[in-house]
Formats: structure tokens, C-alpha cells, sequence
């Protein structure tokens, strides 16, 4: 798939991605960030806790971060 060549992690605020997609066939890993909103000042907090998600998270496996 292009997605496993090109990209390495999808990060989204996509709530119900893992509902509407079938996310077993990407060859990438996947964190979905749970914040008040999409600004900055609400996803600022959440660096930290995104990035121990994508540590040891293998390839077409999904964590969810934050609230």
C-alpha cells in the first residue's frame, strides 16, 4: 500500500475513524488525539502523551490519547 512507503504514523483527531475505516490493512500506526478542540492550546498539552502512543506501536495498530 502507498500509505506504508510514504508515511510512518497518522495522527488525527478523527474520533470515529476506527468505526468508518478499515484500518487493519495500513501498514502505518495510528494515534487518535482526543482534545477539547482542534486549537493548538488544547493539543499543545497532548505532545507528550502522543508521542509515548507511537513508541513501541506497531504498524496498523491504533492508541487514543487524551480525555
Amino acid at each position: 500500500m502507498e500509505a506504508d512507503r510514504r508515511f510512518d504514523a497518522l495522527l488525527t483527531i478523527g474520533r470515529g475513524l476506527h468505526f468508518q475505516q478499515n484500518l487493519s490493512g495500513l501498514g502505518v500506526r495510528i494515534v487518535v488525539i482526543h482534545a477539547h478542540t482542534n486549537r493548538m492550546a488544547h493539543l499543545r498539552p497532548l505532545i507528550g502523551s502522543t508521542l509515548k502512543a507511537l513508541d513501541g506501536l506497531p504498524p496498523g495498530k491504533v492508541r487514543e490519547v487524551g480525555a
